[in-house]
C-alpha cells in the first residue's frame, strides 16, 4: 500500500454529516483516503471486521448504540482491538468527552464548532500516530522476536538506589531464554526480582561493582568472567563468560556467552602450539648434540684407521691393541648415543613396551652394582645397601648414614618388574653419579621396602646440579650449565623417568651445588599397566 493511502471508516446516520466529511477528507492534501460509510453501530463493527481500516470517525448517537457501547463492543472484538476512534457529537458536553477518552476514544470533536482545516488536522493526527504507534509495536516484536531467539544471554537490569542515591542491587526488568537456561531458572523466577538476591557470585565476581560503574560512567563493559562449578550444579569445571553491558537509562542492558568450550579449546591449542616449539626445540638440540658428539667419536676411528693402517708395520703388538681398543671405544660410544636416540624416539611415539616378569630385587641391584663397579675404576666406590634406613632429608646434607644389619641386607626381595628398563634406570643413574663425579668419591645405592613400594636411592657427592636447572633436569637434551666438558646427551634421565612411569613410580631430584646430588625413585612391587588391565 502506498505511504499516503490510507482507509477511514465513517459510522453516523446522517447522510448530511457523512457527506461533509467525505467532503473534508477528500480535500486533504497529504492523505489519499478511500473512505467507507455506515449508518448504525452493528454494522460498523461487522465491517470493522471485514476490512482493514486505519481509523474510525464515530458519531456518539447512533440509531442502535451510543458511542460508549460501540467503544466497549470494539474492545472486545476479534483483530478489531487497538482501533483508533474519534468521536463525533452535536453536543459540546465536556462530561462526555471525558467519558469517551477514558473509553478508548482518541479524539472527541464537536459537529458544530469544527471547521474542514481543523476536522483534516485531528484525522491526520489520530492516523499519524496509529501508525507509528503501529511501527514501535512491529519494531518491539521483532527487537523481542530477535532477543529471544538470539543464542547469546540477554537482560536488562534497572538500579535500585539507596536514599542517599547510592546503587545497591538491581531489578530484573527482562532476560531472555538462552539467559533463563544460563541462570537455570524461569523468566517469571527472575523478573522483578533482585539480582543480588538471585546470582550472589555477581558480587563475588565484582560484576555488580562493574555494572555500577556502567550506569555512573556511562563506560560499556567487556569483561571475561570465570565463575565456580558450584554454581552450576557442581559440575567438573568451572565456566568462562563473556560480558558485554552498556548503559540504559538508570540500569544496564546485559549480553554475556558461555566461552567455556571455546576457553578450552584455546588452552588446547596453545598446548599444541608450546608442544611444537618443544619439538622444534628438541630437534635443534638434537643436530647440534648428534653432529658433535657423532662426529667426535667418527673422527677417533678415523684416526685410529689411518694410523694402523700406515703405521702399524713398525708398532708393537701392544702399541696396535691399544689402537684397536680405541676404535672398539668409540663404537660403543656412537652405539650408546644412537640406542639413546632410538630409546627416545620409541618414547616419544608412545611404544616403549613394558614386560614385567618376577625378580628379586635384592640379587638385581647387587649384581648391577658388581658391574658398575668394574667399569668405575679405583677412584670410585658403589655402596650397595639394602634396609630400612632413611632417606636423605630436602635441602640438607645428603650424606647417607652407616649400614645397618636390620631389614633386607640378608634377604630378598621379590618383584614383578620390566628387567630391562629397571637395568636402563639404574645404569643410567649410576653412570650418571660416576660421571658427574670427576674427583673420585662414593656412590650410594640404596634400596628400601615400604607399603608395597620399592624405593630406590642413588647419590653421589659430585659436581651437583645448580637450582635453576632443576626443574628442567628431565627434559630431552637439557644438561647443566656446570657440566663443563664432561661428555652426555641429555637424553638418559629423559628416558629414565618415561621407564619410571611405565612402572607406575615416580623420580625425584635433590642437590646442593658442589656437593652432589640424589635421585630416588619409587616403583610399585607389582604394577600392572593399564594396557594389561
Amino acid at each position: 500500500m502506498p505511504e499516503n493511502q490510507r482507509t477511514i471508516l465513517i459510522i453516523d446516520d446522517s447522510v448530511e454529516d457523512r457527506e461533509t466529511y467525505r467532503r473534508y477528507l477528500l480535500g486533504d492534501s497529504k492523505y489519499n483516503y478511500t473512505i467507507l460509510e455506515e449508518e448504525d453501530g452493528e454494522k460498523g463493527l461487522k465491517l470493522c471486521r471485514l476490512v482493514k481500516v486505519d481509523a474510525i470517525l464515530l458519531d456518539f448517537l447512533l440509531p442502535d448504540i451510543d458511542g460508549l457501547e460501540f467503544l466497549k463492543e470494539l474492545k472486545t472484538g476479534v483483530d478489531i482491538t487497538n482501533l483508533p476512534v474519534v468521536m463525533l457529537t452535536g453536543q459540546g458536553n465536556e462530561a462526555i468527552a471525558v467519558q469517551a477518552m477514558k473509553s478508548g476514544a482518541s479524539d472527541y470533536l464537536v459537529k458544530g464548532n469544527m471547521t474542514a482545516e481543523s476536522f483534516r488536522l485531528a484525522i491526520q493526527s489520530v492516523v499519524e500516530q496509529t501508525h507509528l504507534k503501529k511501527k514501535l509495536e512491529q519494531s518491539e516484536q521483532r527487537f523481542r522476536t530477535s532477543v529471544e531467539n538470539m543464542l547469546d544471554c540477554f537482560g536488562i537490569y534497572t538500579s535500585i538506589r539507596s536514599s542517599s542515591g547510592q546503587i545497591v542491587d538491581f531489578l530484573v526488568e527482562y532476560v531472555n531464554r538462552a539467559a533463563c537456561a544460563s541462570n537455570r531458572m524461569t523468566a517469571e523466577e527472575q523478573i522483578g526480582k533482585r539480582l543480588l538476591e538471585l546470582l550472589p557470585y555477581y558480587r563475588e565476581t565484582k560484576l555488580f561493582d562493574d555494572y555500577c560503574l556502567v550506569v555512573e560512567g556511562g563506560e560499556p563493559l567487556v569483561k571475561e568472567v570465570l565463575v565456580d562449578a558450584d554454581i552450576f550444579g557442581n559440575q567438573h569445571l568451572p565456566k568462562t563468560f563473556d560480558i558485554r553491558a552498556a548503559k540504559l537509562d538508570d540500569g544496564v542492558v546485559v549480553a554475556w556467552r558461555d566461552i567455556t568450550a571455546q576457553k578450552l579449546a584455546e588452552a588446547e591449542i596453545i598446548k599444541a602450539l608450546d608442544k611444537e616449539k618443544e619439538l622444534s626445540s628438541l630437534r635443534s638440540r638434537f643436530i647440534s648434540i648428534a653432529s658433535h658428539d657423532l662426529r667426535t667419536p667418527l673422527t677417533s676411528i678415523l684416526s685410529a684407521a689411518e694410523c694402523l693402517e700406515h703405521y702399524s708395520y713398525r708398532w708393537t703388538e701392544e702399541k696396535k691393541l691399544s689402537y684397536l681398543h680405541r676404535i672398539q671405544a668409540s663404537v660403543k660410544e656412537m652405539t650408546a648415543l644412537l640406542n639413546d636416540v632410538l630409546l627416545l624416539a620409541t618414547s616419544e611415539a608412545g611404544k616403549i613396551e613394558f614386560n614385567p616378569a618376577p625378580l628379586d630385587l635384592i640379587k638385581f641391584c647387587r649384581q648391577l652394582t658388581e658391574e658398575m663397579q668394574l667399569g668405575a675404576g679405583e677412584a670410585h666406590t658403589i655402596n650397595f645397601i639394602s634396609g630400612t634406613l632413611p632417606l636423605a632429608p630436602a635441602n640438607k646434607s645428603l650424606s647417607f648414614p652407616p649400614p645397618t644389619s636390620r631389614g633386607l641386607k640378608e634377604g630378598s626381595v621379590i618383584a614383578c618388574m620390566d628387567t630391562k628398563l629397571l637395568r636402563h634406570i639404574f645404569t643410567n643413574l649410576l653412570s650418571n653419579a660416576i660421571k658427574y663425579s670427576p674427583q673420585g668419591g662414593s656412590v650410594y645405592f640404596k634400596l628400601t621396602i615400604e607399603d608395597g613400594v620399592a624405593i630406590f636411592q642413588v647419590q653421589d657427592e659430585g659436581i651437583g646440579i645448580p637450582p635453576q636447572e632443576l626443574p628442567r633436569v628431565f627434559e630431552s637434551f637439557h644438561r647443566g650449565q656446570n657440566v663443563g666438558s664432561i661428555p652426555g646427551t641429555g637424553l638418559g634421565l629423559s628416558i629414565v623417568k618415561t621407564s619410571c612411569s611405565l612402572h607406575g613410580g615416580t623420580i625425584t631430584v635433590e642437590s646442593e651445588l658442589n656437593k652432589g646430588a640424589s635421585f630416588t625413585v619409587c616403583l610399585p612391587l607389582n604394577y600392572q599397566s593399564k594396557s594389561r588391565e
